[in-house]
């Protein structure tokens, strides 16, 4: 029988010596940020992909594990709530004390929706950090309220 207690637990804490790593589940992930406590360094994550979930209270969670992920080269970030500018501009993310060192990053790709305001956010934050503005690259995937209209007319033959 499975301690519900205790389920989740140490999950980061395992895949430590992990080269790739892909953490993509949605918003409002809590196992996974209660793990942030005990976060180990990956010193041998090469290419790391992270999900909605890391991108709450001001990007707190990639920030905090990039900053145990030294040797990353490959980054990927896959937006998928629709978070318009005006809600990126109330955020107000700060950016001091809120430094990484990635020496070797060589690619940040972010995919998300084409009104997404927290992509000028995060382009801050790497530039901030060191990252080239040549090295981000960013896909559009729509617009996420353009896509659940369409996706509304198709049900109701519109």
């Amino acid at each position: 029988m499975m301690d519900i207690q205790n389920a989740g637990r140490h999950i980061l804490q395992s895949l430590s010596s992990a080269r790739t790593l892909e953490l993509l589940t949605d918003a409002g992930e809590v196992v996974l940020s209660r793990e942030l406590n005990t976060c180990p360094i990956f010193g041998n994550l090469k290419t790391l992909s992270l999900g909605e979930w890391c991108m709450a209270a001001d990007f707190d969670a990639l920030i905090f594990l990039l900053q145990h992920s030294p040797n990353i080269q490959k980054l990927f970030l896959q937006l998928k709530i629709n978070f318009n500018a005006k809600k990126a501009s109330e955020t107000g993310i700060k950016l001091q004390r809120r430094s990484f060192t990635c020496k070797d990053l060589r690619m940040v790709k972010i995919t998300c929706s084409k009104d997404d305001g927290r992509v000028h956010k995060l382009a801050n934050l790497f530039m901030a950090n060191g990252m080239p503005v040549e090295k981000i690259y960013v896909r559009h995937n729509g617009s996420a309220y353009l896509r659940s209209q369409k996706q509304t007319k198709e049900f109701w033959g519109v």
